[in-house]
């Protein structure tokens, strides 16, 4: 028999993309007895990490998101999977998505509904942005546009 093993999940609560990533985990470790889960729902709040005070666990999965969270793991050198874009200098094992694939199935949807035209509204801030808008863009893909205005992230 496996020996247990205790995850602290630190990942927000405030999105649809962290919910799902919570489900995700939920399921994956429903399947394994010997997988345990700490979890503190905390909406967008991960400056307080006072519940991880003094926990030794196996693994911590996160959304590293903030400087505070990066200090944290940084200090106690937790084994750490980083569920979002790499940032903070940290060189991290990470799982993100793959931009391209979520370019092109967005387009083959779009395309499936019967749009023959449709831009792309990113935001900057987030850097998969730039990278599914460059991905939709890309001569030869599903939902290839001929022009795009960086201003205002709008394909015409």
């Amino acid at each position: 028999m496996s020996r247990q093993r205790s995850v602290a999940l630190v990942i927000e609560t405030f999105n649809a993309h962290a919910r799902e990533l919570l489900r995700g985990i939920r399921s994956f470790a429903g399947g394994r007895a010997h997988w345990v889960l700490h979890f503190r729902g905390r909406g967008d709040d991960l400056e307080d990490l006072s519940w991880l005070e003094g926990w030794r666990g196996d693994g911590l999965l996160t959304r590293l998101t903030s400087t505070t969270l990066a200090a944290f793991v940084r200090e106690r050198g937790l084994p750490i999977v980083d569920l979002t874009t790499p940032t903070f200098g940290l060189a991290l094992p990470y799982a993100e998505a793959d931009d391209d694939a979520v370019a092109r199935r967005a387009a083959e949807h779009l395309l499936g509904c019967g749009f023959r035209r449709f831009g792309f509204l990113g935001d900057g801030a987030f850097p998969w942005s730039p990278l599914r808008e460059a991905a939709k863009t890309r001569p030869g893909s599903a939902g290839a546009v001929h022009g795009s205005r960086r201003g205002d992230n709008h394909a015409e």
